[in-house]
């Protein structure tokens, strides 16, 4: 099997969960020795695999996105010519699904596989989806929200429809360096080199620096200098992770954060096109000192950060999966997060997380009702990391690679 996966992007610091799935998807598969013919923007940041193969347009920029049907093309053709793929993957429908299909008219024999997340809503995606979405081979969704709306709005024959859940990076488990250190004094000298500490008398002998320290250390010094930029010392850090845009409900997140006890700040990882609109309103909410906006963070910080939360709020009103609430679950963190049917595959409510309707009183006294509940905190903690576990790319891929051979044994 070869597969041929264009794509806007797999950067190993991406933490955007369209871009994330892509990677450690086609990551997994080439571990289990699928060959994999990559097309990517020129200049676009990927890690290298042994059955990865790039491909490079000419431009480093694709504006608008829509136009990457148009630019993959002739790639296609001289890869289909060279090495005989024989799946077209479509990360996206709206940025590949014309072009590959285009191409399947040329080549009918090649088995053309979408994937699906989400819908945005959007005029234009939908009148894409009414003319593409029934004529892919295949489609590779996370949720039956997805898969119900593929079928009941856009005709989409239920057999051509896979449902297969997303994995979880084992990068994401609770670090050694427990949260509890935010409520350490702070101690800037574990931060500072031997020389920028107090001098010795001059009767004191050198003492040799040690040439490294030891890995639990390490990891307090890592822990405590995430607590130092972002002023967690006895405080209590609430964490968001994901893009700063309208579906995502942030403003609901400041209302919850405002109407907890001054020991409570929310962190807001991530970027978008709100951000400066939400820089505003948390000054007009005088939030200025508890709302922290830490930018994009990268994969190998992101277990880092969620570890020191005491909880993960997520309050999205549309999500194909919520990668970013099981990332935390697998870090041993309690979500909260809206009430959304995709979430009840992995969050049961009083036993490893909260999914509640967007009221920011019923938030606000769960947050203080598990504060009071160290015992119970520490159950629901437990129980959401054994529920994460469940999640692997690898099983995603294993599964992935058995229903393209059920629905298609001459492949």
């Amino acid at each position: 099997m070869r597969i041929c996966s264009p794509q806007l992007g797999i950067s190993p610091d991406s933490n955007l969960g369209g871009e994330v799935h892509d990677r450690e998807m086609l990551k997994s598969l080439a571990d289990l020795g699928v060959e994999i013919d990559i097309i990517l923007p020129f200049g676009k940041k990927h890690e290298a695999h042994k059955n990865w193969h790039f491909y490079y347009l000419l431009t480093p920029i694709v504006f608008p996105p829509i136009v990457f049907n148009a630019l993959v093309l002739p790639h296609l053709f001289w890869i289909y010519f060279r090495h005989k793929f024989n799946i077209l993957r479509v990360h996206s429908p709206y940025f590949v699904g014309l072009g590959a299909l285009i191409f399947k008219l040329v080549f009918p024999r090649i088995l053309v596989i979408a994937h699906y997340h989400h819908f945005e809503g959007n005029k234009v995606y939908n009148l894409i989806d009414s003319i593409i979405a029934n004529k892919f081979d295949l489609i590779v969704t996370a949720s039956n929200v997805t898969k119900s709306k593929l079928i009941n709005k856009f005709g989409v024959l239920e057999s051509k429809i896979a449902i297969i859940p997303y994995g979880v990076s084992a990068s994401f488990a609770p670090q050694i360096v427990d949260q509890q250190i935010i409520l350490e004094p702070a101690n800037t000298s574990l931060l500072c080199s031997e020389d920028e500490q107090a001098p010795r008398r001059n009767s004191e002998p050198k003492i040799p620096r040690q040439p490294f320290r030891s890995e639990p250390q390490g990891r307090r010094l890592a822990a405590m200098s995430f607590i130092s930029k972002y002023k967690l010392h006895g405080k209590k850090p609430l964490l968001y992770i994901g893009q700063l845009i309208s579906r995502k409900n942030i403003p609901f997140l400041l209302q919850v954060v405002k109407a907890l006890p001054e020991e409570y700040i929310l962190l807001i990882a991530g970027d978008g096109p709100l951000k400066n609109q939400l820089q505003d309103m948390v000054r007009s909410l005088q939030l200025d000192n508890r709302v922290t906006f830490c930018g994009h963070i990268s994969e190998e910080e992101k277990p880092k950060m969620i570890s020191l939360a005491d909880f993960f709020l997520f309050s999205s009103s549309n999500e194909g999966f919520g990668l970013s609430v099981l990332e935390a679950m697998a870090c041993g963190k309690i979500v909260i997060a809206a009430k959304l049917p995709v979430f009840q595959q992995f969050i049961d409510t009083g036993r490893n997380g909260f999914l509640l309707d967007l009221d920011s009183q019923r938030w606000v006294k769960t947050i203080l009702s598990l504060d009071h509940k160290p015992q119970t905190k520490r159950s629901l903690e437990k129980n959401a990391r054994q529920s994460a576990k469940k999640f692997s790319w690898n099983n995603f891929a294993k599964t992935y690679l058995r229903r393209v051979n059920h629905s298609f044994p001459s492949l």
